[in-house]
Formats: structure tokens, sequence, C-alpha cells
């Protein structure tokens, strides 16, 4: 009996530790505070929303966990409800949280608003330690309709701002991203001309370098 149940702690804990360590792949990826005339609900209201990507490559479980608003050091909890298929987000996928205020729309519908918000983060299902992500928001320069969230520059690295256009459940990137190079690739797919442009500029660079330590006809 005792071994039975140290085997079954030991795959309690297991099965906990892989939730823990899953949850850190959900970031926050998107959040439209002054929703004008953008993305509607179920219900063809337009509040606020908070949206969450999961990075890897696996179907992860968010319920039990917590969004939280901040305001003035005060902290709105909601808790993402279980057993609900719309709390498991697959393998790079989104899940939009609608922040209406109310909480009592369903699985979807938090029980806060962003008005003022100054942070948006999320907790593990324990509510304690340090946040899976967190979103710092200057209400004041939020602009209507205008979504902030995780965007992917030329040089590769992502930046978190204000996106070109919203992009609910979907990523955030809408452009494919042309590398500095691309355009001698473009016309050159072997590198023919940025195979050129280097024997120029060496050739260049020896003929500067000849003339100048070249000896003069008047010594």
């Amino acid at each position: 009996m005792k071994r039975f149940f140290a085997i079954l702690s030991f795959v309690m804990f297991a099965a906990t530790e892989v939730n823990a360590q899953s949850t850190k792949d959900i970031r926050i990826n998107e959040v439209l505070v002054k929703n004008v005339d953008n993305y509607m609900d179920d219900y063809g209201h337009r509040s606020s929303w908070i949206e969450l990507h999961n990075t890897s490559h696996s179907t992860i479980d968010i319920g039990g966990c917590y969004l939280v608003a901040t305001h003035e050091g005060n902290e709105t909890r909601y808790q993402i409800p279980t057993g609900d298929p719309r709390s498991k987000i697959g393998p790079m996928g989104y899940q939009v949280f609608y922040c209406e205020g109310t909480g009592t729309k369903g699985t979807l519908y938090t029980n806060f608003a962003l008005e003022n918000v100054e942070s948006v983060a999320m907790l593990n299902a324990s509510g304690k330690g340090e946040p899976i992500d967190v979103v710092e928001i200057d209400y004041n320069l939020q602009q209507p309709d205008v979504s902030i969230g995780w965007m992917t520059r030329e040089d590769c690295n992502e930046v978190f701002g204000a996106l070109p256009q919203t992009t609910p459940n979907t990523p955030n990137d809408t452009e494919p991203i042309v590398p500095r190079h691309a355009p001698f690739r473009l016309m050159a797919p072997h590198g023919g001309v940025m195979g050129l442009s280097a024997t120029s500029i060496g050739f260049s660079v020896l003929t500067i370098c000849h003339f100048s330590t070249s000896p003069n006809p008047r010594d």
C-alpha cells in the first residue's frame, strides 16, 4: 500500500511539473485596450481583449491559470475555468479573452475591463510566484482600434509595440519578413550580384593601394 501511494504521489508530482513547465510557453501576444469599431465577441459586442499564444508544438491546458489586471496597485484576478476545451490552446495556437468586466458570459469573458489598467499578467494555477508573462500598459497612449503586441522586425528580432492591424486568433506578422540582404538575392538568386559587387569593391581598393604606394616619378 505504501508503495502504491508513493507511485501515485510521484505521478501527480510529475504531472504538476509538466503542466507548470508547459504553461511557461504561453505568452500574452496581443492586447487591444480601446475597441471602438473592431473585433466583436460572440454576443456581437465590442470590448477590450487579450490574446494568448502557445509558442510550443504541443497542446497546453491553461485551465486554472489566472489573468490579472492591475490598477493603482490593486489586482483583479480572473481564474480561467478548468474542463472547458477552450482552455486548451493547440500547438502554436491562439485564444482571445474578452475583457468586458462582468465575468458572467463564459470561459472567455473576464471579470475586469482594461480601462485605466496599468498592466495585465498571467499567473500559473497556484496564483503565486513569478508571472508566466506580463505586459505593461500606458492607457493614455492607447489609440482606438490599435492593438499592441509582438511583431518581427527586418533583422528577425521580435519587439513589442503598436501593430499595423489587429490580428485576433492569428499571427501578428501579416506580411513576410524580408531580410536586408534579400533584394540582392531577388536580383541574383545564386549570389551573382553580391559577388560582382564584392569583386568591384575589392578591385577599387587594390587600385587605390597601388597608386598610393607607387614611387613618385619626380623622386
